[in-house]
């Protein structure tokens, strides 16, 4: 998860991932920073897998504020039965490369598939009539959009 760290003078800790800096001047690392980091590079990998599956209209909500069992959502839109079977090998496949394991949970005939990575991601995959049957985004309306691929 975290490519290195630093510790510099005067008891502060530097931690880098990737092209991002974050430090803790405390002794002790707040954890919660370290998890937030990684749940939202997973979320950002699920929404590209999503999109290089032809999902539409994933969105990306932000729960770290509402939620205490999950950290994010992502939803999406699949056109077909086929497709959705795909996305869910395709995410499995992907995410465990990444060290996470996704447990799916309903099928594609029911128009609504729920995959949670056990690391703060729930992912959902919707046909158009259960996608609009549910709205999970306005239940969660208060929750921030991270990002949206039409």
């Amino acid at each position: 998860m975290i490519d290195f760290l630093r510790w510099p003078i005067h008891n502060s800790l530097t931690i880098y991932k990737g092209d991002c800096k974050y430090m803790s001047t405390n002794s002790e690392l707040n954890n919660s920073d370290l998890l937030f980091n990684a749940d939202v590079d997973l979320a950002h990998n699920a929404v590209d897998i999503l999109a290089d599956r032809q999902v539409s209209d994933i969105v990306l909500l932000d729960l770290t504020e509402l939620s205490a069992f999950a950290d994010y959502f992502v939803i999406g839109t699949v056109d077909n039965i086929r497709q959705a079977r795909a996305v869910i090998d395709s995410l499995q496949k992907n995410l465990q490369i990444s060290g996470s394991r996704i447990r799916p949970e309903g099928d594609p005939e029911s128009g609504w598939v729920l995959m949670d990575t056990q690391d703060g991601l729930i992912i959902h995959l919707f046909s158009i009539d259960a996608r609009h049957h549910y709205d999970l985004e306005s239940l969660w309306s208060h929750a921030k959009e991270i990002v949206r691929v039409q």
